[in-house]
């Protein structure tokens, strides 16, 4: 029985949600933020100011006028909400950390703030200034989105 116990533990651990706490350093764009792990057993190469990707989504790319306006005013206003979602969190975690392409880590970001527990990717998908991606599929057409976001 302790055999069989450990043996589906081992199966779903890949699956399990675990979660680092974090300290927010600064906003690359819409769907990536640099954060400092605060775990103080790993060790800073893999810790300190590391790039997460946001999980399951893309936001508009920042200055990119060579396909429309409307898709680098989008990038900006995405950059800028993720900016001030992370500097509203009293608190800041990732979960469900993996690697992504070109061997980026991969996370959900979950902020704490007065107002409760939120995925920042949740949000921005809300505000409409993130659309649902898995990374493997065409990025999406910003030039063709909804125009202006959500107010909400």
């Amino acid at each position: 029985m302790k055999k069989f116990l450990i043996s589906i533990a081992l199966i779903l651990a890949p699956t399990m949600v675990h979660s680092l706490e974090a300290e927010y350093n600064r906003t690359i764009d819409g769907d990536t933020v640099v954060i400092s792990l605060l775990d103080q057993n790993i060790p800073a190469v893999f810790r300190d100011k590391i790039p997460v990707r946001l999980r399951g989504l893309d936001s508009p790319p920042l200055n990119n006028y060579k396909n429309c306006v409307k898709e680098a005013d989008l990038g900006l206003m995405a950059k800028e909400y993720t900016k001030k979602l992370m500097e509203s969190a009293n608190k800041v975690e990732i979960a469900n950390v993996s690697r992504g392409k070109f061997f980026r880590v991969v996370a959900d970001v979950i902020i704490t703030t007065d107002e409760g527990k939120n995925n920042v990717g949740d949000l921005l998908m809300i505000k409409g200034l993130a659309l649902k991606w898995d990374g493997k599929t065409k990025k999406p057409n910003w030039c063709m989105a909804p125009y202006p976001p959500s107010k909400t």
